[in-house]
């Protein structure tokens, strides 16, 4: 009778964050293992996110604003998903690719968070909040991201999210979703302080493959999945 095979022993955590710096030296960690390092979810990931160095190709001339119609063009469309994915044990390591603003926001790791590799870096808390409503697809679905906003509430600098959405200089009007989940998580200040600096624009989809079943909030004029949040405002 052969020998039972031995089970294999999960790869921790920490062995997962240094064979991701051992392929990316030079990036930073981002989207889902973020938010685990700013406490927006206690979930451990076997998912590791780091955004590389390396800068995609440039940026093509795009026009200034774009109409309800181009916009809803796009979200009926599912996220595109990135194939650089290392397997590593049981776990997954997932290289973003970089742009020329992807330091925007960016912070070193605590020193006192020995589960990280010494000296590395990752998204800030606002910066982290904004890429969760860009790519909700890294960040553990649309269904996880009320939860991030909800505790990441003591913490968020509002300013500070105003200040580093501006840079990043986006062409789709996610500050309406950023709004929108600031309402519907209770932090109606910051809601009406980021209102007052970057107006709605667009009718607009908090997720991409959008559906035109989705409810419509006409404040932040975001349309959402059904039982994402607690009813329209």
């Amino acid at each position: 009778m052969p020998p039972l095979l031995e089970k294999q022993k999960p790869t921790s955590l920490q062995d997962l964050l240094r064979e991701a710096m051992v392929r990316s030296p030079t990036g930073h960690f981002c989207h889902l293992t973020s938010a685990y390092y700013h406490g927006l979810t206690n979930q451990v990931p076997n998912r590791i996110y780091i955004r590389t160095s390396k800068v995609g190709a440039a940026r093509r001339s795009r026009p200034a604003r774009l109409n309800d119609l181009q916009i809803s063009a796009q979200f009926v469309k599912p996220h595109r998903r990135t194939e650089k994915i290392a397997s590593f044990g049981d776990g997954r390591i997932y290289l973003i690719s970089g742009s020329r603003l992807d330091q925007v926001g960016v912070v070193t790791v605590a020193p006192h968070i020995q589960t990280f590799p010494g000296d590395s870096r990752i998204t800030g808390l606002e910066r982290c909040l904004i890429d969760a409503v860009v790519a909700p697809h890294y960040n553990g679905g649309i269904v996880s991201v009320p939860e991030y906003f909800e505790n990441a509430a003591e913490a968020l600098d509002v300013e500070k999210l105003i200040d580093q959405y501006r840079q990043l200089d986006f062409l789709y009007p996610f500050h309406q979703s950023l709004g929108f989940f600031l309402e519907h998580t209770g932090q109606t200040g910051a809601a009406a302080r980021l209102r007052e600096c970057l107006p709605p624009t667009n009718r607009f989809f908090v997720d991409r493959a959008a559906k035109s079943s989705w409810p419509y909030d006409a404040k932040w004029r975001v349309h959402y999945p059904q039982g994402l949040v607690n009813g329209g405002l």
